[in-house]
């Protein structure tokens, strides 16, 4: 048997000596899954034992770690806009450049906040549950084609004790009626592929990653029928791959939308584009 403390100064040597790309924090997220304790518990028991199978248990996701597997797919949680969220495989992992479509919807409706909001493509309800949470007198709806992920969307909204999602199986807009809405935010599927990326997404599930056309397919899918779903001046909003806002751009004015925009990432990329009806 090993102590935390031991394992900790084990496996930090160790990670050096095969140069595998693990952080203490890394280490601590594992034990605090383990366990079922936080950090702070973490930090004050140096002195707990681990057992055999414990210890045997911390060596399967280290190996899985260091074959690529995110993180977030062991500890099956991933923070996105201060809240939790339950992941697995049939769900992408929120990521921080997604927060800045909440910021940009933020900053588009500062005078008069979206009643009706659809999400295309929920997944695992991360955008549909934040804007819930930051508009809660509005109504969101969230869709997605997989029956698994809109189960993980179900349980988060739960987790974050959020009431005012609804959750609906659908192609797009295929199991819509005569909806309108205010705001329509969808991070499609956008990567062509034959992308170099998609070997570091590997463990992720392609249906949510891949699209035809060079990744633009479902931008194209989208807009066209979104009109008829909008309100007269409703809005939108995309997040789109790295090089795709002058591809993404032209979708819109080729739909006759107006006063299109986009905004950068945190990395300087640009990553969101939206349009008005």
């Amino acid at each position: 048997m090993q102590t935390i403390e031991v394992w900790l100064k084990n496996q930090k040597q160790r990670t050096q000596l095969d140069e595998i790309n693990l952080t203490n924090h890394d280490l601590q997220l594992l034990l605090e899954h383990l366990l079922g304790k936080n950090r702070a518990w973490i930090y004050t028991h140096p002195e707990y034992q681990l057992t055999p199978t414990q210890i045997d248990q911390l060596t399967i996701w280290l190996k899985a770690l260091q074959k690529g597997k995110p993180m977030a797919y062991i500890t099956e949680e991933k923070e996105f806009w201060n809240l939790i969220f339950k992941v697995n495989s049939h769900t992408l992992i929120p990521r921080p450049d997604s927060e800045i479509l909440i910021e940009t919807v933020i900053e588009l409706h500062t005078n008069k906040p979206p009643q009706q909001i659809l999400d295309l493509g929920t997944g695992s309800g991360a955008l549909a549950i934040v804007l819930a949470s930051i508009y809660p007198n509005s109504d969101v709806l969230a869709i997605d084609q997989s029956v698994e992920a809109l189960a993980v969307a179900k349980h988060n909204s739960k987790l974050n004790q959020v009431n005012n999602v609804t959750f609906k199986q659908s192609d797009w807009f295929g199991a819509l009626n005569s909806s309108q809405f205010n705001l329509i935010i969808s991070n499609p599927p956008y990567i062509a592929a034959n992308d170099s990326h998609m070997e570091a997404l590997r463990h992720e599930p392609i249906d949510a990653l891949v699209a035809d056309q060079n990744g633009l397919e479902n931008y194209i899918r989208i807009t066209a029928r979104a009109k008829d779903f909008l309100v007269d001046g409703g809005l939108l909003i995309f997040e789109h791959g790295w090089q795709q806002r002058e591809q993404v751009q032209n979708i819109f004015k080729n739909a006759g939308f107006q006063n299109i925009g986009s905004r950068k990432d945190f990395a300087g990329n640009d990553r969101v584009t939206f349009a008005y009806k």
